[in-house]
């Protein structure tokens, strides 16, 4: 086997390359290095690249097949799991984001930016997404809906596990749950005294 690690670069959608790197497997079918002396030993499987600005989060698809990052370069990248290759790269935010939340079918996206906005990304056409940003409101996207949702930037959404449900907080210290269906604001529990970070 080739002792030299592989890498495959392949032009996204948001028009940066992207690369993959696989480190090389030690000869003798060890893993390459232990993580805690004694206990189990972890592998490095890819080097995913393809951001071109700092990273701000990084969450599995519910079904763990997919992972989704998001950057400070306004992009959310969809990758593969088991071959780390971008599957999707999706462009919208006129700011860097935040943090991303999957929906309980993995059809839909969220991603929250400081361009104060939430987009819902549809990866299928069966359920909604729902994102938050700081433009003080949350999206639920079917075709699209925005909730006006804070006074002040979203800085996180998700979904509850069965997908009725949104929950969004921003720094104004409110935290909203919401009818996914409706959009409707069910509840919102408030504490001035410690904004959402």
């Amino acid at each position: 086997m080739d002792a030299s690690p592989t890498a495959r670069s392949t032009p996204s959608n948001g028009g940066a390359a992207s690369s993959l790197s696989v480190p090389p497997e030690p000869a003798d079918g060890s893993s390459s290095k232990s993580v805690n002396g004694g206990g189990p030993n972890f592998r490095l499987r890819y080097t995913l690249s393809g951001h071109t600005m700092s990273i701000s989060a990084v969450k599995f698809s519910p079904d763990g097949t997919m992972l989704a990052s998001a950057a400070a370069d306004k992009l959310v990248k969809i990758w593969d799991v088991y071959t780390g290759e971008i599957i999707r790269t999706l462009s919208g935010h006129t700011e860097g984001i935040s943090d991303v939340a999957w929906s309980g079918d993995a059809d839909y996206l969220a991603s929250a930016s400081d361009d104060k906005t939430i987009r819902i990304w549809s990866l299928d056409t069966s359920n909604l997404l729902v994102s938050g940003g700081f433009d003080e409101t949350v999206r639920v996207w079917d075709v699209a809906r925005v909730l006006p949702a804070h006074s002040d930037p979203v800085t996180a959404v998700s979904f509850n596990h069965d997908g009725t449900l949104i929950v969004s907080c921003a720094m104004d210290g409110l935290i909203r749950i919401w009818d996914a269906d409706s959009g409707q604001c069910l509840k919102t529990l408030v504490d001035d005294d410690n904004p959402i970070w």
